[in-house]
């Protein structure tokens, strides 16, 4: 009853984000610490309308230092977030001579005028607020507000550039020109995969329909570096990652009747025959009932119809599965590469292939619905074939 409950308040509360790591906890923190210094040496020193920092500004420097790759940390996400929120405040100030209601319009003009401006800067609703409350009591004239917010603003933007790029080594802002100190030593680029179009990724965003923190320059890093993984893992790939697994098999000695009705269900209309102990003996599709008439008397379209068999008991037909089913048929193991599977299915691509175990079990069957998913994963979006979720195996006895 408790673990519920607890697994609930974690995922609730708790975001299980990629940490990170040592170097790179220690550099935003040192990026934070030389921000708040300079800035707060030369606005000391130096004051503009007769203020210092701003507080908004302690929260801007965590998202310039801990999150440079975030939109909300481009320089114009900065300066436009903090122009737009001081507009909102000083034209709710001036509407509504109430203070706590001009907050709250301060702060919802803000959101609204950041979204429409695409200049997200969450600190820029606490400069909102901070212009709400402030402004009527410590503030002389709105030339002095103007000046110190101005001053915060530039002084925010200019030391960013500077940490992060010239101190730092940081590609700031994340989609501007190459920073000439990390050209030394680069990354590997990652491999192009053209069929992903501008187009694409903004219809993604569209249908989340929601502030996404994320570049779609660095989604795009993020996406062929994942696909270049992928492919490397697919040089590997062997026939247990494509088949679906379990399939429906059926023992030698099982009713024909059963048998075909089994197999219309079957999506790749093939059954693995097994004996008793469950050794792969062959393979029954739909083409191996209508062989086994060839040798003998078709029956008419009248005993055909109502049966819903291409054989019966009185024509003399096989009843055995056993004389029904393919000997002959391709199978492969489980960790026989992808590779040498093509060669194998290329010769014979009319029937599904049965994937056994060490112990010759069944344990898979690769029709051609899943080389057409396979090829389509790779083709189209250069993924690598997906396992099918598990399922439960199935297996037809003698009734």
């Amino acid at each position: 009853m408790i673990h519920p409950v607890i697994e609930w308040c974690r995922s609730f509360w708790y975001v299980d984000v990629q940490p990170l790591s040592r170097g790179e906890r220690w550099r935003s923190s040192l990026g934070g610490f030389l921000f708040i210094g300079i800035a707060g040496f030369i606005l000391a020193y130096f004051p503009a309308g007769n203020r210092g920092l701003l507080a908004s500004v302690g929260a801007s420097a965590v998202i310039l230092y801990a999150l440079p790759h975030s939109p909300a940390a481009a320089p114009w996400s900065l300066v436009g977030g903090y122009m737009a929120s001081t507009f909102s405040a000083l034209l709710s100030l001036w509407l509504i001579p109430y203070p706590p209601l001009a907050a709250a319009f301060a702060v919802g003009g803000a959101i609204w005028l950041m979204a429409r401006l695409k200049c997200v800067h969450p600190p820029g609703g606490s400069l909102a607020l901070l212009v709400t409350f402030a402004a009527p009591q410590h503030w002389h004239d709105y030339r002095t507000l103007g000046a110190a917010i101005a001053a915060n603003t530039l002084l925010a933007a200019g030391l960013a550039l500077l940490i992060n790029r010239g101190i730092l080594h940081r590609p700031y802002p994340q989609w501007g020109p190459p920073n000439p100190s990390t050209q030394a030593n680069p990354s590997p680029a990652p491999l192009p995969h053209t069929l992903l179009l501008h187009e694409d990724l903004d219809y993604a965003f569209r249908q989340v329909d929601t502030f996404v923190d994320v570049d779609e320059t660095e989604l795009v890093t993020l996406f062929d570096l994942a696909v270049n993984h992928a492919h490397e893992r697919q040089q590997t790939l062997v026939c247990s990652d494509l088949m679906s697994p379990n399939p429906v098999t059926i023992s030698t000695d099982s009713p024909v009747d059963q048998a075909w009705s089994l197999l219309q269900k079957q999506p790749s209309l093939a059954l693995p025959v097994v004996d008793t102990d469950g050794v792969f003996r062959g393979l029954l599709s739909q083409p191996s009932f209508f062989n086994a008439t060839s040798d003998v008397a078709t029956p008419s379209w009248r005993t055909f119809i109502p049966q819903g068999l291409p054989f019966t008991r009185s024509t003399g037909q096989p009843q055995s599965i056993a004389h029904l089913m393919d000997t002959s048929a391709t199978v492969v193991y489980e960790k026989t590469p992808f590779p040498t599977f093509m060669e194998t299915w290329s010769t014979d691509s009319s029937h599904p292939v049965t994937v056994l175990d060490s112990n010759h079990r069944v344990i898979g069957i690769i029709s051609q619905r899943d080389i057409i998913q396979a090829l389509y994963r790779e083709r189209a979006l250069g993924f690598s074939p997906a396992p099918s979720a598990p399922l439960q195996p199935l297996r037809v006895s003698p009734a």
